[in-house]
């Protein structure tokens, strides 16, 4: 199972935030919460990562963890916006290619305190998901 993190906010667009390598999706914390009031905001857990599962048998590459960004997609529905950072960038630039993705628009963040600010603090509204989808 694909695990990731749901700000609400379901009947605005769906913006997706993926993690880099040897990161998880509460990474993107401060982002989401600067973002939830105009989009359905989701961050998932790449497999293998956080929360996810490990897909035994089976590969980390860039393919796969493209399908994992495709499959999220899928569950919030495209096209979304997606915003991402270093391997996940590379991920998510594989999955454009992917038909079934319907990317609205991408930005890769360069690192962690380029995106983040103070200002950004605010109250959780977050809830704890894991998409249906195996890998």
């Amino acid at each position: 199972k694909i695990a990731y993190w749901d700000w609400g906010n379901e009947d605005a667009p769906p913006l997706v935030l993926v993690h880099g390598g040897r990161d998880h999706s509460r990474q993107w914390d401060k982002v989401a919460r600067a973002f939830r009031d105009r989009f359905h905001v989701v961050a998932m857990d790449m497999r293998g990562h956080g929360d996810s599962d490990w897909a035994i048998g089976s590969q980390y590459g860039l393919p796969d963890m493209a399908l994992d960004v495709v499959r999220m997609m899928e569950t919030v529905g495209a096209p979304a916006t997606v915003i991402c950072h270093s391997y996940g960038a590379q991920a998510t630039t594989v999955a454009s290619r992917d038909s079934r993705a319907r990317i609205a628009g991408s930005s890769a963040a360069p690192n962690r305190s380029s995106v983040i600010s103070h200002a950004w603090r605010r109250g959780s509204r977050l809830r704890f998901r894991s998409a249906t989808t195996p890998l």
